[in-house]
């Protein structure tokens, strides 16, 4: 089945349960999402933005944690963070192009 180019995203494509690589990816494409250190990223990023007064944007946050992870480790970092509700995010930032795009900050979990 073809995807429909129109409203295509991520989420249509089959992945393999333990990489980001999709099951009809090269061997190469599966190496490099298995070397990707998921948790690693997601620590760093947690304690960037734990540390700091926010939002930042993606950009901002892979300038700050530069020589740990390359901006496409943070990025995923960030989307995984947010699918796991860990994040709060808004459309008020402005891309190091000029461009509207996303700020993240940690969602304050409530003292008890």
């Amino acid at each position: 089945m073809k995807p429909n180019k129109t409203a295509m995203n991520q989420s249509e494509f089959d992945f393999d349960s333990t990489t980001k690589a999709r099951t009809s990816d090269p061997a190469t494409s599966h190496k490099a999402a298995a070397s990707a250190k998921v948790s690693e990223s997601h620590e760093l990023v947690r304690g960037f933005l734990s540390m700091s007064s926010g939002p930042w944007t993606s950009f901002e946050i892979a300038a700050e944690l530069s020589g740990n992870f390359s901006p496409s480790r943070v990025r995923g970092a960030l989307a995984e963070l947010v699918a796991l509700g860990e994040l709060l995010v808004d459309d008020l930032g402005v891309s190091e192009y000029g461009r509207q795009c996303s700020r993240y900050q940690l969602r304050k979990v409530p003292k008890c």
